[in-house]
């Protein structure tokens, strides 16, 4: 019997450096057998941004419903969401819906009053926030032995982002799912902006 499953993937990655975060991600999307070229980091507040693998209906959705999150707490507390609460609230959608879950896994990534933070978050609604770099996605096990062997404590944003850079271009050659080009954006003080390379 012929199975209609289609393989897909990605590889995404978050960085805790210094004085800001690195994301980064693969560009290929899949729709049935065609590939096209997508953004697989959404930006959520001015501070704040996730990276996807999974499902993009799921991811887009849930990125709607984060960025009201994130506006209507600046809106009740005069203030920017913390990257924890905001996890929490990721947390607490994927666990409602654990019977059901969204086909979706997110690292979280933000500048706050705590300084740079990232989290990894999963449909059952766990969350892992104390390390100071994630993987996501089919490309996982190539991006950890890359990541394993380059990243250093207290990387400057620079180093930070070539390590990203190094990290996906080797999962695009060595991950048959991972595609296209890099994409990184980085979070600081300052804000949320993408990098060109």
């Amino acid at each position: 019997m012929e199975s209609n499953f289609r393989s897909t993937g990605t590889t995404t990655v978050a960085l805790k450096c210094k004085d800001c975060v690195v994301l980064a991600t693969d560009r290929q999307g899949s729709i049935g057998s065609i590939k096209e070229k997508v953004t697989k980091i959404i930006q959520l507040d001015d501070h704040l941004a996730i990276t996807t693998a999974g499902s993009a209906g799921h991811n887009q959705s849930l990125a709607r419903h984060l960025k009201a999150e994130a506006n209507l707490y600046k809106i009740k507390k005069n203030m920017p969401i913390t990257v924890n609460a905001l996890g929490t609230v990721i947390s607490n959608i994927f666990f409602s819906q654990r019977y059901f879950p969204p086909i979706a896994v997110m690292i979280l990534g933000g500048y706050d009053r705590n300084g740079p933070q990232i989290l990894s978050l999963f449909p059952d609604g766990s969350a892992v926030d104390d390390e100071e770099y994630y993987a996501t996605g089919s490309g996982t096990p190539v991006a950890l032995g890359v990541l394993e062997t380059l990243f250093k404590s207290d990387m400057s944003e620079k180093e930070g982002i070539e390590v990203a850079v190094k990290t996906i271009n080797t999962a695009i050659k060595r991950e048959s799912n991972t595609g296209f080009e890099a994409d990184v954006a980085v979070i600081d003080k300052n804000g949320f902006r993408k990098i060109k390379l």
